[in-house]
């Protein structure tokens, strides 16, 4: 894209395999085309459930993106994303976020997951909702402060 007389490299770090170097993807498309770049990366079939996870396992929705949303619009430039496969088992419960990645457990998941495990334990609304929300649990409530008169 260009912003005033300045175009702007816009592209994220996608790592996708035990000690490969990460792929660079431009952000400069739109959400199908940018998924369909990711399902080929990993060798994953055109239809497969294939999403992005960061460092902190926040899961980025971009299979959501319509035609005409831009990933530049959703994904920050320069990060280190990791593809995920949904296992959308049952259709009234969360999908399981499973890694393609075999160097990234998600940080929750690190101290329980076994040694060589990729499937991560952390459903994918639970991710949704500490991206959105900035904590681990929405039970957390604020504490009325009395002021004195």
């Amino acid at each position: 894209r260009v912003h005033g007389d300045t175009l702007l490299m816009s592209f994220v770090f996608v790592r996708h395999g035990a000690g490969a170097e990460p792929t660079i993807l431009s952000l400069d498309c739109r959400g199908p085309v940018f998924m369909d770049a990711v399902r080929q990366l990993v060798g994953a079939d055109a239809g497969a459930d294939i999403d992005l996870v960061d460092d902190t396992g926040a899961l980025k929705s971009l299979s959501s993106l319509t035609e005409s949303e831009y990933v530049s619009d959703t994904l920050k430039p320069r990060s280190t994303l990791y593809p995920v496969r949904l296992d959308r088992t049952d259709s009234s419960a969360a999908p399981e976020i499973i890694s393609l990645c075999d160097s990234f457990v998600l940080p929750s998941a690190r101290k329980q997951a076994a040694p060589g495990s990729s499937r991560l334990s952390r459903p994918a609304d639970a991710a949704a909702e500490e991206r959105t929300t900035g904590s681990r649990s929405s039970k957390t409530g604020s504490k009325k402060r009395r002021h004195k008169e």
